[in-house]
């Protein structure tokens, strides 16, 4: 299945190199957590990492979980899909309807974090489908606009595919999830995003930003991921 949307931004002429899209992940991390310093007071860690080429899955890592997973190309980005886990419903920018379970947090997880940087306009996504407090939010959306004034057309390279997965914790109404992304040296970005279950049995994963900091430093090792 392949979505086609002006939402989605399409990127400049001329090739980019891997050091130049590590400096602008890094320049989005950076933003992040400038905003939320300066409007919180206090130092609040982002729950994102640096994104950037993706590699063979190694051997550490364990098969996935899915058994219908395709990756289909949205905008400049891939996304994953899954008939028994989601999302359902796709209405321009955005992808809703993940099944209540592991498998439908993780698809979540990283649909709608990496949807927000990809899309021209993302205030769909952040009034529909991003849990917050109005701190949180305001931040979000200085950080996104900030990000996109600045240099829009790199926000869709920031979102490699990702490697592999490690759901760090998983409650029937939160979850949090690490996605490993291949870095040119052959480490692996990670990055954490965690996701809350909004409703009753109709309900939906909505993102939570800016509750769990990812690790710092790549790793090298997938001991204890799953991959895709």
């Amino acid at each position: 299945m392949t979505f086609t949307t002006q939402e989605f931004r399409k990127p400049k002429s001329g090739r980019r190199t891997p050091a130049l899209l590590v400096c602008v992940a890094v320049l989005l991390v950076g933003v992040v957590a400038a905003v939320l310093v300066s409007r919180s007071g206090g130092t609040r860690p982002p729950d994102t990492a640096p994104h950037t080429e993706s590699a063979t899955i190694p051997p550490q890592s364990r098969d996935s979980g899915y058994t219908d997973l395709r990756w289909s190309q949205v905008g400049r980005v891939e996304m994953p899909f899954s008939e028994q886990y989601g999302p359902h419903t796709v209405d321009g920018s955005q992808a809703s309807g993940y099944d209540h379970s592991e498998l439908g947090a993780v698809l979540a997880a990283w649909q709608i974090p990496v949807r927000l940087v990809t899309v021209s306009s993302p205030e769909a996504i952040l009034t529909n489908q991003v849990a917050g407090d109005n701190d949180s939010m305001n931040s979000l959306r200085s950080a996104i606009a900030y990000f996109q004034a600045n240099d829009p057309d790199s926000a869709p390279l920031l979102a490699a595919r990702p490697t592999a997965y490690k759901i760090v914790d998983y409650q029937p109404r939160f979850a949090v999830v690490d996605f490993a992304v291949r870095q040119p040296n052959a480490a692996y970005a990670i990055a954490r995003y965690t996701v809350v279950w909004v409703g009753g049995d109709d309900g939906d994963w909505k993102y939570q930003p800016f509750v769990a900091a990812a690790p710092v430093s790549p790793v090298t090792s997938l001991a204890g991921f799953t991959s895709f």
